[in-house]
């Protein structure tokens, strides 16, 4: 009896109205976050099906679009290369058709011109058949 008795004595009904109270706060506390995360998880299985979905319709389409812009942007960038070489060379000839050196042998190409048709037009004064070059 006396064990009846102390446990009557231990019983506190204000601690354990505190202690149910806490409990309730906490599973409130827990549906509200539940709810939270309910949305987030539909909101993201929709997202998945959206996804999914747009995977589904265009993997190909990205794989084969991928391809071909680094194919074309490989082809791009050679014959820019290519461009810059070409348009180098053809300065490097320019540069040489105005070296002194080449001025100099076409302009003795122009007097040898002349003085050919003017030994011409001196032969054929005179009555002489200029040599057929």
């Amino acid at each position: 009896m006396e064990d009846t008795l102390s446990e009557f004595i231990k019983y506190k009904p204000d601690e354990l109205d505190k202690y149910l109270h806490d409990i309730q706060r906490n599973i409130k506390v827990r549906v509200d976050i539940n709810k939270k995360l309910e949305k987030e998880v539909k909101t993201n299985d929709a997202n998945k099906l959206i996804i999914n979905n747009f995977m589904e319709r265009y993997d190909n389409i990205i794989e084969n679009q991928y391809v071909l812009l680094n194919s074309l942007n490989n082809e791009l960038k050679k014959q820019i290369d290519l461009h810059k070489e070409l348009t180098d060379r053809s300065k490097e000839y320019n540069i040489l058709l105005k070296s002194e050196r080449c001025v100099k042998l076409k302009n003795k190409l122009k007097e040898i011109k002349v003085i050919k048709q003017e030994l011409n037009t001196f032969l054929q004064e005179r009555g002489i058949q200029a040599p057929k070059i």
